[in-house]
């Protein structure tokens, strides 16, 4: 893992400081040695032959709650690097293989959060856009828009085509780890004018 925030994740899910860790010391393995930056923040593993992490890490809140952990193979994240919130409960699991982010999967409370987050962006720039989450593979993405008649046709696929098409919400798909996303199409009076769903397959195809 980075020692500054969580390796390669746009989620940032925690932000660390200073911190006094008060957990039980990190078990390196043998041939390497503890170290720690930004006041025990991070706690990693370092091989004493060649000074790469090798092996366990760990970050931690300004509270001392975990924030997360992972494993390092020869300075890079491997495995499964675990992500928690300020409760302690698990918010998501980022699958690395040679330092890069192979999958996510983000639990009910992660993903909540998420949207709570990207609502609140929504909000900040007065966007008429509304995220739920419908289960730990689903999202529900709501807009408005100002039309009260129903759509044609040709409206539908300029709408459809708006969003099938915007790299950002492929991103979101990824970085929160959900197979699909619900488009709702809404009048000012919350009247349903279109729906359509774009899933993980369709971003990866049309990326290539």
């Amino acid at each position: 893992m980075q020692s500054r925030q969580l390796p390669g994740c746009a989620l940032a899910l925690v932000t660390v400081s200073l911190v006094a860790s008060a957990a039980t010391p990190l078990e390196c393995p043998k041939g390497t040695r503890l170290e720690s930056r930004d006041g025990g923040a991070f706690e990693f593993c370092v091989d004493s032959s060649t000074g790469l992490k090798e092996g366990p890490e760990r970050q931690f809140r300004p509270n001392g709650s975990l924030a997360a952990e992972g494993v390092n193979r020869a300075d890079k994240p491997e495995g499964v690097v675990r992500l928690y919130g300020e409760d302690g409960i698990l918010m998501g699991e980022m699958l690395y293989e040679n330092g890069r982010v192979k999958s996510t999967h983000m639990t009910l409370a992660g993903l909540r959060y998420q949207a709570d987050r990207q609502n609140a962006r929504f909000r900040a720039a007065n966007k008429a856009y509304l995220i739920s989450v419908i289960d730990e593979r689903t999202l529900m993405w709501d807009m408005r828009v100002e039309h009260s008649a129903p759509l044609s046709p040709d409206e539908k696929a300029i709408m459809r085509d708006l969003f099938q098409k915007d790299p950002d919400r492929c991103r979101i798909l990824a970085g929160m780890g959900v197979e699909t996303i619900n488009f709702r199409i809404l009048s000012p009076k919350a009247e349903l004018l279109d729906q359509f769903a774009l899933s993980a397959s369709e971003c990866k195809a049309s990326q290539r």
